[in-house]
């Protein structure tokens, strides 16, 4: 299943029909909702109340399904997941989450990096808050549907969730339909909208942070040190070369070294004050970020 082409076709039609100043205005109003949105979310959760419902996250009304089920409240059973599944498709669920995750460390919850997604996998990644993990899966074969299977036949994904490293909801327990909300968004992230660009915000993870990294240099010689490694983001490796005719003084890298550990300020920006040489910076995430938890049962290893 995809976006009905009707449907992208008489979207784009009226993106495109849009001048440049409306569009823009558009973008703000999004944004700015987001911002305001996001600040109410985050306010509530501090206070132990849902923004979406207005009850206290506690709080488990099986007739008024609402997200913060998933934040171990208080009732809430795995064979309720199906009435909140029901009304809530991938994007909402899988935002709702990120943004929870992010109110406690921006992205380093979120493990949504391609590198680690097995190949056969349409959508694989893992959240993580305060003793609670949540994790989507969809293979290829999922994104399809299983034809001709009583179970799964729609184009569907998987959902786990752990409280204190327990499973409490199995993979295999559900098959979760996708919306048309999801297959807008899909639409988008694939390109397929035109004039609007593919993006997270307040529910970015590691990968939109990485992508950040690796296009933008700025972005790396603003990272802060940190000798708490359980706090680190990024893992990052500092390269120096000196010019030719020319050496690295031991002295100097001492130097270095010692205003790090007193000003925070990252290598990468600190190594091209020395003269005479060229600096190459490799970044990658930390060892901080979830796991992702395999619907096979099986777990990356760390390095």
């Amino acid at each position: 299943m995809a976006i009905d082409e009707d449907l992208l076709k008489a979207f784009n039609d009226r993106l495109n029909a849009m001048s440049e100043d409306e569009v823009k205005s558009l973008e703000s109003e999004q944004v700015k909702r987001s911002d305001d949105e996001f600040k109410e979310f985050k306010a509530a959760l501090s206070e132990d109340n849902c923004s979406l419902c207005g009850r206290a996250i506690k709080d488990f009304v099986q007739s008024e399904p609402c997200l913060h089920w998933l934040i171990k409240t208080r009732g809430f059973r795995a064979r309720y997941f199906q009435s909140l599944a029901d009304v809530n498709g991938f994007r909402s669920m899988n935002s709702y989450l990120r943004w929870v995750a992010n109110t406690e460390a921006f992205a380093k919850n979120i493990n949504d990096l391609v590198a680690e997604k097995q190949s056969e996998k349409f959508i694989e990644e893992t959240i993580s808050y305060k003793n609670l993990e949540w994790s989507f899966s969809c293979s290829n074969s999922d994104r399809q549907g299983h034809a001709g299977s009583h179970y799964g036949s729609m184009p569907h994904f998987h959902f786990q969730m752990k409280v204190d490293g327990n499973v409490t909801i199995s993979y295999n327990a559900f098959h979760i339909s996708f919306t048309d909300e999801d297959e807008l968004f899909f639409a988008v992230e694939s390109g397929k909208i035109d004039r609007l660009k593919p993006g997270r915000r307040y529910d970015a993870g590691m990968q939109a942070l990485l992508d950040l990294a690796l296009e933008n240099p700025d972005f790396v010689e603003s990272l802060q040190y940190t000798e708490d490694e359980s706090e680190a983001m990024f893992s990052t490796d500092i390269l120096i070369y000196a010019d030719q005719g020319s050496v690295i003084s031991g002295d100097d890298i001492a130097d270095l070294l010692e205003r790090r550990n007193k000003t925070k300020e990252s290598m990468a920006s600190l190594a091209k004050e020395l003269p005479n040489v060229s600096v190459q910076t490799i970044v990658s995430p930390s060892d901080n970020i979830p796991d992702i938890a395999r619907r096979s049962g099986g777990r990356r290893k760390k390095k």
